[in-house]
């Protein structure tokens, strides 16, 4: 029995769990402090913004387990600098799709606005860059989980929650629109603080 807790995978696997565990304590909280300080109309506002979040964040486990996979391969190689330049290749090639995909979205903002009922176009764009955050954020995190770095995982996790739920609850006070400002401001701390982990 010791020898299994003792074991590398065991230890990273429940190092993660209870990073995970907290940062979804946290997240319940956000949604829970951000709808009593917005009420029932701004935080319905809030959730059709969000739930077009979710759904372009979908393919990103996806998009995760296959970088995993190859920065795992780099390291079995003690290929350092092979996996730098994979690292630094892919947030090149994520920044040349983010902007094409703004591009088409624009023109269909208006759209998706009227359909939601949301009364400030400003918010999808605020959105947008919510997501392109958490976007750099998957290569950030993969190049951790490849390299085994489940406590630097584990810590982000919950920083990245406390940032969300600090800034939401001063953004809440002004409105739906600073609510979304300051996610984008959260993600992009957190996207920080990934960074500086993986250059460490």
């Amino acid at each position: 029995m010791k020898g299994i807790l003792a074991h590398p995978f065991i230890k990273g696997s429940a190092v993660m769990f209870a990073g995970t565990m907290l940062a979804n304590v946290l997240a319940y909280f956000y949604h829970l402090v951000v709808g009593r300080m917005l009420g029932p109309a701004g935080y319905g506002e809030l959730a059709a913004i969000l739930s077009i979040f979710y759904i372009l964040n979908s393919p990103s486990i996806v998009i995760q387990n296959i970088l995993v996979r190859f920065f795992s391969q780099l390291k079995a190689k003690k290929d350092f600098g092979q996996a730098k330049r994979l690292f630094l290749r892919i947030t090149r090639l994520i920044s040349i799709a983010l902007i094409l995909l703004g591009v088409i979205l624009l023109p269909f903002v208006s759209g998706i606005a009227s359909f939601l009922q949301i009364a400030d176009r400003m918010y999808l764009v605020w959105l947008y860059l919510m997501f392109a955050s958490f976007v750099f954020g998957i290569v950030n995190v993969s190049v951790l989980q490849a390299f085994q770095q489940f406590a630097a995982i584990a810590l982000i996790n919950p920083l990245s929650g406390v940032l969300r739920l600090g800034l939401g609850t001063v953004g809440a006070f002004f409105g739906v629109g600073w609510t979304l400002v300051s996610g984008v401001v959260a993600g992009f701390i957190s996207l920080a603080d990934d960074s500086i982990f993986f250059w460490v």
